[in-house]
């Protein structure tokens, strides 16, 4: 009985109506959604430029005063071996530290998605080495804050795609004396498919999941599929009852 009256909870909470709260985001390189690519090569054969990453974002529902986004990604590939030093980012020991910030500044895009931001946002970014079954498999967690000040917030509409937050990686320590090696193994950036939300009305806070939809991943040099680096594809029912047999 207590099993049954589980699975009827875990039923009701995944029947069709739950999914209109639950708004989408997506990343691709250069530009939001279908604007950008989803696909990057780099020759590996300089020191100068960046690539950007953009993460954008459709709420579920029109909100009034939303001041926050957060988004949390995975960087690393499908066998989860050892992440290249070229993509080390994480603070002190990582080779090329420093070399991945985040902007939330959209004053200059291209338009194709709206800006709430309007260059007033600040934005917080951490990254993390993370282990499976202790350092057989390994990846980088990403997680990324970008809000602005209460009185700035904004309502957004739950027909338009959103900026969110650029992902910017500069080509530092790619060739000469320092250099960090991995630039051309083939890589993979996921978005986390619990990890993007928005938060709305400073005075009563609420908070709105955001799930990956098409466009979850990008990938880089020939980079394969994301599918086993992040747990991006919402949960079907199926997959669910099958925990509890």
């Amino acid at each position: 009985m207590r099993r049954l009256g589980f699975s009827l909870l875990l039923l009701a909470l995944l029947s069709g109506p739950a999914h209109a709260q639950y708004g989408a985001v997506r990343i691709a390189w250069d530009d939001c959604g279908s604007a950008g690519a989803t696909a990057r090569t780099f020759a590996c054969n300089t020191n100068s430029g960046v690539e950007v990453i953009v993460v954008s974002f459709k709420p579920a529902n029109s909100t009034d005063a939303v001041y926050q986004f957060d988004t949390r990604l995975a960087l690393g590939y499908e066998s989860f071996e050892v992440i290249p030093d070229w993509w080390a980012f994480v603070p002190v020991t990582g080779c090329r530290r420093g070399s991945l910030i985040a902007s939330a500044d959209f004053t200059s895009a291209s338009g194709a998605c709206a800006d709430p931001w309007m260059g007033q946002a600040f934005t917080s970014l951490s990254v993390t080495r993370y282990d499976i079954f202790d350092t057989q498999l390994r990846r980088e967690i990403v997680q990324v804050t970008t809000a602005i000040p209460f009185a700035s917030a904004a309502p957004l509409d739950a027909a338009t795609e959103y900026y969110g937050v650029r992902l910017i990686v500069n080509h530092q320590k790619t060739v000469g004396t320092g250099a960090c090696a991995g630039c051309a193994q083939g890589m993979c950036v996921g978005l986390f498919g619990s990890g993007s939300s928005t938060l709305a009305n400073p005075a009563n806070p609420v908070r709105s999941s955001l799930f990956p939809r098409n466009g979850y991943s990008v990938t880089w040099n020939g980079g394969t599929s994301c599918d086993r680096l992040v747990p991006a594809r919402n949960a079907t029912w199926g997959a669910l009852k099958s925990l509890y047999r």
